[in-house]
């Protein structure tokens, strides 16, 4: 069979082999995938830090349990939490806004566990899975942009915070050692967005106490720009909730609008004239009113603030 062979007085060129290498990384680009937007977390500490810096968050000590002093006890197999009795605890006992599971169960029978302070050394009372292959696992059940807990495990070593999005974006994992229960350590976290859930994954019952969460602004809501529409009379003002929520525009001759929220974003609230205050708008082209915003947040105070909106509306030329 003959043999094809390159005549040594025509290679492939440096410019022929940068075509073909720049058509093959092209092809490449096109057939990866775009890159998802990840969320973001940041570990603030030590305890102090955390705290000084986010005074108003929730907060939990696990304190009040049912279980005997110096010792453990299993929560039985529903999800440890404020709405519901446990072996551990009253219904309404605990901080509302976070349940607490281990996953998977143990057995199908005891999911998490209440140590309490003198058990393995404990200064307090803590809340641990219920054993060794589980992942605690903190849901929350109300806006939390902001968490931390003292961390720690019944054998120290190495262990994964797993922090996952309310807007299912990637999760992200903060990695650190879990010492052992008589000497927990704190790890404080800010995200960039609403978190849905912890995970918490080690190489024995991982083990949390002295929990907070919420909002870093737990009910702000900050109003910007008014922009007008003289056809209309009308005029839409710019609203930055942060998070989860129902924001509410009202006050004296104004129409009251609702909007709800899902995630932090910048609502555009109409305003509109009514009564009165409509009247002088059409008789005069112009009419100032005090507009109250009111932020909502899910599982939380309410915050309204006010400000000064003048509409003007372009009138017809007299006969």
């Amino acid at each position: 069979m003959a043999r094809t062979t390159r005549s040594p007085r025509s290679p492939a060129g440096p410019a022929v082999v940068s075509a073909v290498l720049l058509v093959l990384a092209a092809g490449l680009l096109v057939a990866l995938p775009a890159p998802a937007v990840a969320g973001g977390a940041v570990v603030v500490g030590p305890a102090d830090v955390f705290s000084a810096a986010y005074p108003t968050l929730a907060r939990e000590d696990f304190e009040g349990s049912r279980v005997a002093a110096g010792t453990v006890g299993d929560c039985g197999v529903a999800a440890l939490s404020s709405s519901s009795e446990s072996p551990c605890y009253d219904a309404g006992a605990l901080t509302r806004g976070v349940t607490y599971t281990s996953d998977p169960t143990h057995l199908g029978a005891f999911n998490t566990a209440v140590g309490t302070a003198g058990w393995f050394g404990a200064a307090s009372t803590v809340v641990l899975s219920n054993h060794t292959p589980a992942t605690l696992v903190l849901d929350f059940t109300v806006p939390v942009d902001t968490f931390g807990f003292a961390l720690g495990m019944l054998s120290p070593g190495s262990c994964t915070v797993e922090v996952v999005y309310v807007d299912r974006s990637p999760s992200t994992t903060l990695s650190t050692t879990c010492p052992a229960v008589d000497s927990l350590t704190f790890m404080g976290v800010r995200a960039d967005r609403l978190v849905d859930a912890v995970r918490i994954t080690g190489s024995s019952a991982e083990v949390v106490d002295d929990v907070r969460f919420g909002l870093r602004a737990p009910s702000s809501v900050r109003l910007g720009a008014v922009r007008g529409n003289r056809a209309t009379g009308g005029a839409v003002l710019r609203a930055t909730v942060p998070g989860i929520g129902t924001t509410t525009l009202g006050g004296n001759g104004v129409v009251p609008v609702s909007q709800d929220s899902a995630r932090p974003r910048t609502l555009a609230l109409p305003v509109a004239a009514r009564g009165a205050a409509r009247r002088t708008l059409l008789r005069t082209g112009r009419v100032a009113v005090t507009v109250r915003v009111t932020y909502r947040p899910n599982g939380g105070t309410p915050t309204t603030v006010t400000k000064r909106v003048t509409l003007r509306k372009r009138m017809r030329a007299q006969q």
